[in-house]
């Protein structure tokens, strides 16, 4: 799940300007073309027309420029797409024709795609959302395989360090990479400067630790642990390697609380801010350790045992319980109706628990965890949300699982959304000379969006939303939705029939949206729309917030 996540990510990632690094950017002369390409290229691939995108970045590459930022915009497209060696050709064809900085950025991009090769192996592939596990070959050495791209991520990234030698993310990266690459004297020459440059870094520390462990300086790795958790006390893997020293120093009581402590933090998300003192207790029963082969009746008495505990936090109304209720959500363990009264209480809690719904919209591994916050803090009101749903509202195009920020956009109620809504949902064109998408899934999950915003729109209401809703009435894949929203606007009952029998005519896609709306702002016509008896149960599952 969290692959394909990540991968789900990477939409949004590719439609915005390419991430370069800031003290690169600013050393980037400016080139009044390059913003209209990046923009021109960011549209097509908001419609999922990645080859269009593709070519037009291609185009703006003259052969004698470096065109840092076209070329790493383009490998990012083409990385994404799976297409690597493609991405890296671009990228490498582009270093020596700039400026040093350009070519740091260049190679920012190269290592970046041979780090993630390395990391994901021989054997998974990316290509778009999808990804795939591909079988054995006995003929690949996997190691090697993840050693050659782990060293070439290496000496890409050493030529941005020493471009920069004082870039804090880069540090990160090398010190990492080597420390992989078992180089440990170099990780610990790496980290150490890090150390120095960054004395707030916890990460700097670790690094430290990890290489003088490797290199058998136990002492100095437990006092270098010690810093980092000055620095960050729910740092998890500080408190494990804290531990392994303890124990082999003879100390076995303490090296059983650093180990309880290095168990907590791995589960308990940082951003939560839980404490170790005030919730183990709680984290054992929501996270029980079981035996690696656990029986029916062990899983069983777990299971009974974190239900009552969830049930309990719902009874305490504080900042604590507030926040484990929200670490459950975060870990999306109980989809469905459990995950959904959770998202109900956290809302019920009011004004005290918008912090924390906040940092889970910010921080969710799911769609699911993103739609209950959007939703739980719309129907809040929380001040500053309007900005951050609009800069949501383009990524939310998942063929499955979507988070349905347009929806969150119309239980706000600000009609500041509109705006937005239109520009996605796209209905100055009829809809028969569009470009399709290349990539089926994505077309899907964006023909979705735009019909979850033909609807929202119509939810905001006022005049700009009834004037385009009427506008797009003829639209071929729009229409249908574009006749529904105008009717709750307006409530004119001759617009009734025709509504009813465009509704019925409509794709199973579509149709589930519509009356799922419907069922929210017309009850009486969606009532006569469903398929199943109209339960309390079935009006749930087709109109409630998850």
């Amino acid at each position: 799940m969290r692959g394909y996540l990540a991968g789900m990510k990477m939409v949004r990632l590719l439609s915005g300007l390419v991430l370069l690094l800031p003290w690169l950017a600013a050393q980037v002369p400016p080139v009044e073309a390059a913003p209209t390409v990046l923009q021109r290229a960011q549209r097509l691939l908001d419609k999922g027309q990645h080859d269009a995108a593709i070519e037009v970045l291609r185009g703006a590459i003259p052969e004698s420029s470096a065109a840092e930022a076209e070329r790493c915009f383009l490998a990012r497209i083409l990385a994404w797409l799976g297409r690597t060696d493609e991405a890296l050709a671009v990228l490498q064809q582009g270093l020596g024709r700039g400026l040093a900085a350009d070519d740091a950025s260049l190679q920012w991009e190269i290592g970046r795609i041979h780090r993630r090769l390395g990391d994901d192996g021989p054997f998974f592939r990316r290509e778009g959302e999808m990804v795939a596990y591909l079988p054995h070959d006995d003929t690949i050495d996997e190691a090697a395989w993840r050693r050659d791209h782990w060293q070439k991520a290496l000496d890409a990234y050493l030529v941005v360090l020493a471009a920069n030698p004082k870039h804090r993310r880069t540090h990160e990266l090398v010190g990492g990479l080597q420390t992989k690459l078992g180089q440990h004297e170099a990780a610990l020459a790496t980290w150490s400067k890090a150390a120095e440059l960054f004395p707030d870094s916890s990460k700097a520390q670790l690094g430290c630790a990890r290489a003088l462990a490797a290199l058998g300086r136990a002492a100095e790795a437990a006092a270098a642990c010690e810093r980092a958790l000055r620095i960050t006390p729910r740092l998890a893997e500080a408190h494990a390697l804290l531990a392994d020293h303890l124990a082999a120093a003879g100390d076995p009581q303490r090296a059983q609380q650093e180990r309880q402590q290095a168990v907590f933090y791995e589960w308990a998300p940082e951003f939560l801010e839980l404490d170790f003192a005030t919730a183990d207790a709680t984290f054992r029963l929501l996270a029980p350790q079981l035996p690696d082969e656990p029986t029916d009746e062990q899983r069983q008495q777990a299971r009974q045992a974190r239900d009552a505990e969830i049930q309990r936090l719902r009874s305490v109304r504080s900042p604590e319980s507030t926040r484990l209720l929200a670490a459950v959500c975060y870990f999306h363990e109980d989809h469905g109706t459990v995950e959904q009264d959770l998202f109900v209480e956290l809302q019920a809690r009011g004004e005290a628990a918008i912090p924390v719904l906040l940092r889970l919209l910010e921080n969710a591994q799911t769609t699911c965890t993103q739609k209950g916050a959007a939703h739980a803090l719309a129907s809040l009101r929380a001040p500053g949300l309007l900005p951050i749903l609009v800069e949501m509202l383009p990524g939310d195009v998942r063929p499955m699982w979507e988070a349905d920020i347009a929806g969150a956009l119309a239980t706000l109620g600000d009609r500041a959304a509109v705006a937005p809504l239109l520009e996605l949902a796209d209905l100055g064109k009829a809809g028969d000379d569009e470009g399709q998408a290349e990539d089926f899934m994505l077309a899907m999950g964006r023909e979705a969006a735009r019909r979850r915003a033909v609807l929202a729109v119509g939810t905001l209401g006022g005049d700009e939303a009834q004037r385009a809703l009427a506008a797009g009435v003829g639209h071929t894949r729009l229409g249908t939705c574009c006749r529904v929203a105008l009717y709750r606007i307006t409530r004119d009952a001759a617009a009734v029939a025709p509504v009813r029998d465009l509704v019925k005519a409509a794709d199973s896609l579509e149709r589930h949206l519509l009356v799922a709306y419907l069922a929210q702002f017309a009850p009486e016509l969606a009532a006569e729309l469903r398929d199943e008896p109209d339960t309390d149960e079935s009006a749930s599952e087709k109109s409630g917030t998850k």
